[in-house]
């Protein structure tokens, strides 16, 4: 206990922070997909949301109600899902708060209460507006459910952040504030400009096509005893949707079976035992790593070390990516008993829990977490902060 502690105190400011921080997220993380927090809370939260979401509809004139986390009207409806309730960017500011070194808790009561209030009023319009989005702007509705939801919302959460946890310290809170409005703003205008790019069709393609031939040959090597291909995703109206995919796998020896016994019969058309699953490439793969360089480069770093900084973060993010798509495969094979890759019950379980966490939300955070590290420790904010920080350690 000793060393840990002789440990700890070796830390400067800014390490005890990140490790305070991360370690905080990871725990936040691991309760938020409990099965405690899924039976005993998130269905009151959610509900409670939707109520206090539909009453700003009522205020504002329409005609709407809830049931449970459902936000219903004549022209449309809107459910409040885990992930896409705004906890995450709260439970960002709460754990940053928490995990300043040196500061009372006293000191942080403050700036968690009015935080958390202000990003819990803000919530509850971002979903009243999501709602009137789908009312009067139907094809912007999932653009502004994943921009607006997940990005630019942890975006409001760092400037809440920035305002309210250095607001004990007046001299350094314009200063803080001044630099940290500069990057919020420069970081959604190139993640604007990187989604506009992306919206060019022979860039759309080159990097969706390649996402989806990537994530085919690794599956490949990884299964080798699956019958895996990819195959197009067909809307409603028979339009290919170039954004998704479907995963398509069986077991060989069924598979060959089938086509031997068809062969025989002389059979012009007949079935095989395919399964599939449908990856979305928008969500899983560019959202993420459009984040990833766009919080990187905005940063105030060296550009020698801004590069190689993005580097090792986007190896670590495709890490990630890739991770869950080995554990997705792996848990959908076993599902469909096709006789290959078995699973048991709790093994099972234990995947689809470790999948069901590995959301659009957790690859922002971790993202967020890897800025931390590689990013805002080598950049101007560092000193900022560590002034900050320091003031707080002298009047201990």
């Amino acid at each position: 206990m000793s060393y840990l502690k002789i440990w700890w105190q070796s830390k400067s400011p800014i390490s005890r922070f990140l490790i305070g921080f991360i370690g905080l997220m990871l725990a936040f993380y691991v309760f938020y997909y409990s099965p405690i927090y899924e039976k005993y809370i998130m269905d009151s939260l959610l509900s409670v949301q939707a109520r206090l979401s539909n009453s700003i509809l009522n205020l504002l004139g329409f005609d709407t109600d809830t049931s449970g986390d459902i936000i219903a009207g004549s022209d449309f409806r809107v459910s409040i899902k885990n992930g896409c309730d705004g906890i995450e960017a709260t439970a960002l500011y709460v754990c940053a708060i928490l995990a300043f070194p040196f500061v009372s808790f006293r000191s942080k009561l403050k700036g968690l209460f009015f935080g958390v209030l202000t990003l819990s009023v803000l919530n509850l319009f971002r979903i009243a507006g999501l709602y009137l989005a789908g009312v009067y702007w139907k094809s912007a509705f999932e653009f502004l459910h994943l921009h607006g939801g997940v990005i630019v919302f942890t975006m409001i959460a760092i400037l809440t952040l920035a305002d309210l946890g250095f607001s004990n310290k007046i001299s350094l809170r314009s200063k803080v504030m001044s630099g940290v409005l500069k990057f919020i703003v420069f970081c959604l205008l190139l993640y604007t400009a990187f989604m506009l790019l992306l919206k060019i069709p022979m860039v759309e393609s080159g990097i969706n096509s390649g996402f989806r031939n990537s994530v085919e040959w690794l599956l490949q090597q990884a299964f080798p005893e699956a019958y895996i291909e990819t195959q197009n995703f067909v809307d409603a109206n028979n339009q290919m949707d170039p954004n998704s995919f479907y995963l398509v796998y069986g077991n060989p020896k069924t598979i060959a079976e089938e086509e031997a016994y068809a062969a025989q019969q002389q059979l012009k058309e007949y079935k095989i035992s395919t399964f599939s699953f449908q990856f979305f490439i928008f969500q899983m793969f560019v959202v993420p790593f459009v984040f990833l360089f766009a919080i990187f480069l905005a940063s105030p770093i060296d550009w020698k070390k801004k590069l190689i900084n993005t580097g090792f973060a986007a190896l670590a993010l495709l890490t990630l990516i890739l991770l869950k798509t080995l554990l997705l495969t792996l848990f959908s094979i076993a599902n469909t008993q096709i006789g290959i890759y078995t699973l048991s019950e709790s093994q099972l379980s234990w995947v689809f829990h470790i999948i069901s966490a590995m959301t659009l939300g957790f690859s922002v955070m971790f993202v967020f977490c890897i800025w931390l590290l590689l990013g805002f420790r080598n950049s101007k904010f560092n000193s900022l902060f560590s002034n900050y920080i320091n003031q707080f350690k002298n009047e201990a």
